[in-house]
């Protein structure tokens, strides 16, 4: 039976066989913090998973699984996507890195309730439904005017 090791989640101890996170991280190239975060279930990389499975001889699907996360399968979208414009699809692809990048930011900002999801407004949400960035709405609001402000509501007509 290995020691136990402080810090170390109880479903680890097997795989590091009596090995301290430092012995992985080195073995892995990565600093000790980021194997602490991996087994903690903390947010982490892809790429930072993979090091950490290899450096302890294990599938990377294992190790996945021993922070109680399933491995999922690769998100496709469906074949009708296709049709989307290219600002469409720039405007999906900025709404997964907005949520990736909250996912990753969770263990270093807790204040934030819903870390990411400010990166894309409703407009520019709005925008790319109709096949436009929010630049080219913009224009378009500005050609518009005659460079006549409308009068305020108070001020009457």
């Amino acid at each position: 039976m290995t020691k136990k090791r402080a810090g170390l989640p109880p479903q680890w101890e097997e795989v590091f066989a009596g090995r301290s996170m430092r012995q992985v991280a080195a073995a892995a190239g990565i600093y000790a913090d980021r194997v602490s975060r991996f087994v903690k279930g903390e947010g982490v990389e892809e790429g930072t998973a993979e090091l950490i499975a290899d450096a302890l001889g294990i599938p990377v699907k294992k190790a996945w699984e021993l922070r109680g996360e399933p491995i999922q399968e690769p998100f496709t979208l469906p074949r009708k996507a296709q049709r989307l414009s290219r600002s469409q699809r720039d405007a999906i692809l900025r709404v997964i890195d907005g949520m990736l990048e909250g996912r990753d930011d969770k263990s270093t900002d807790s204040t934030r309730e819903n870390p990411g999801l400010f990166l894309v407004s409703a407009a520019d949400t709005l925008a790319a439904q109709k096949g436009r960035t929010q630049a080219d709405i913009e224009d378009e609001e500005a050609d518009r005017w005659d460079g006549v402000d409308p009068p305020a509501p108070d001020e009457g007509v």
